[in-house]
């Protein structure tokens, strides 16, 4: 061995400890700051995948003996691990990979099997006459007009195969059998036909946000006991009514305006002068016989909403025509002096 290919390896292999301690070193103080620059991490990840060429090359290098190789091998591995389970997180999607597919070899095994799956159970359900698409997330459950849309105009099932909770075997299912899917409906209905679907179906629901939302301060004007000029004013009731039509009864409305008007009385008393103006939220859970059960916020920190959620009124919603009923008063609070500048 010549000392030259000596010397030659001894500046690889300090090279691949300088390089696993540098990433080690951006993983630990700079990636969680910098998690909404997308440049760094990608470059992050490009500069971690790098290191795992040192150990091939300083296996292969002919000025190796097993003990130096093994030195640097382990010194650099060591001071790499820091960094590894960032890095098996994070670098998947900038493989392609689902977010919650982990880069390791027994994680990307699991999602392309499953994948294939999918793929083999959509041929399947094709051959069947079956069109179908399998969704996850929160609300996959709940449906909602575009599952309605897709299912009377292409004949298209929805299947929601999990909630929030999603595994390797979940993700690469619904991938492969989404996609060998959406082939036969472009090849049936047009390329581009259910991306048309989905913009319309996302245009009806924000015209029915809007109308949810003129209606909220509807709802606040009728109810509200507070004058526009008082120091605690309420923007808008949100209700949400967990049944099939969503929709309250005369009776509910009575009711509802009495809770408002408790609740506004309540907060009359506990709340104080401001030296600025905050928002404040107060929301009201009712399940069948129960009592209700508040949840308090608003921008002001320096609130004690606890002590406010203890004093609100121990309300009992009556014939509650549903599974959960959920209301949520916006207020605004503002200080004397803005009520004066207002009113004048």
């Amino acid at each position: 061995m010549k000392g030259s290919d000596k010397r030659t390896y001894f500046l690889l292999g300090w090279l691949a400890f300088a390089h696993a301690l540098c990433v080690s070193l951006l993983a630990v103080f700079c990636l969680q700051a910098a998690r909404n620059r997308l440049d760094f991490t990608l470059s992050w990840i490009g500069l971690t995948t790098l290191w795992f060429l040192w150990p091939v090359v300083l296996v292969l290098h002919r000025g190796r003996s097993w003990r130096r190789c093994l030195l640097f091998v382990l010194l650099s591995g060591l001071f790499f691990l820091p960094s590894l389970s960032q890095y098996l997180w994070r670098a998947a999607p900038a493989f392609g990979l689902p977010v919650f597919v982990r880069m390791e070899p027994v994680s990307i095994w699991k999602y392309y099997r499953a994948w294939w799956a999918g793929r083999a159970d959509a041929q399947r359900d094709i051959a069947a006459g079956i069109l179908a698409r399998e969704v996850y997330g929160f609300g996959a459950a709940g449906g909602g007009p575009l599952v309605d849309v897709l299912r009377e105009r292409y004949h298209i099932e929805t299947r929601p195969v999990a909630g929030c909770v999603v595994n390797e075997n979940i993700l690469g299912h619904a991938a492969g059998y989404n996609r060998t899917s959406q082939r036969e409906v472009d090849r049936r209905f047009g390329r581009g036909s259910i991306a048309k679907t989905e913009a319309e179906s996302l245009l009806g629901m924000l015209y029915q946000r809007r109308d949810d939302s003129a209606h909220s301060r509807e709802l606040a004007r009728r109810f509200s006991i507070f004058p526009p000029e008082s120091k605690i004013t309420l923007q808008s009731v949100e209700v949400v009514l967990i049944k099939e039509d969503g929709a309250l009864t005369e009776v509910a409305e009575d009711q509802l305006g009495r809770l408002v008007r408790e609740i506004e009385q309540s907060l009359r008393n506990e709340i104080v002068e401001t030296p600025s103006s905050f928002g404040l939220h107060v929301t009201a859970n009712f399940a069948p016989n129960q009592l209700v059960d508040y949840e308090v916020g608003g921008s002001n920190t320096s609130l004690a909403y606890d002590s406010i959620r203890q004093k609100l009124p121990r309300f009992r919603w009556l014939r509650l025509d549903g599974d959960a009923l959920s209301v949520r008063l916006n207020f605004v609070v503002r200080p004397h002096s803005n009520r004066r500048n207002r009113s004048n």
